[in-house]
């Protein structure tokens, strides 16, 4: 596996990662001090993220 290709696999599921652990700690994240980012965004990203890394992943197995 090429170097950028491993570090964006890890980097797609340090975020997946991150997002679940939002979801499951019920984190609230303000932006700005004025929009409230809603928690149930963070289960459906996890989701996206962790596809993603696991179609970069595919991709390079050929």
């Amino acid at each position: 596996m090429r170097p950028a290709t491993a570090i964006a696999v890890v980097f797609l599921i340090l975020i997946s990662i991150a997002q679940l652990l939002r979801f499951i700690f019920q984190v609230h994240i303000i932006a700005g001090g004025i929009i409230t980012i809603p928690l149930w965004v963070s289960l459906p990203a996890s989701i996206v993220f962790a596809c993603l890394a696991v179609m970069v992943w595919r991709e390079h197995k050929g």
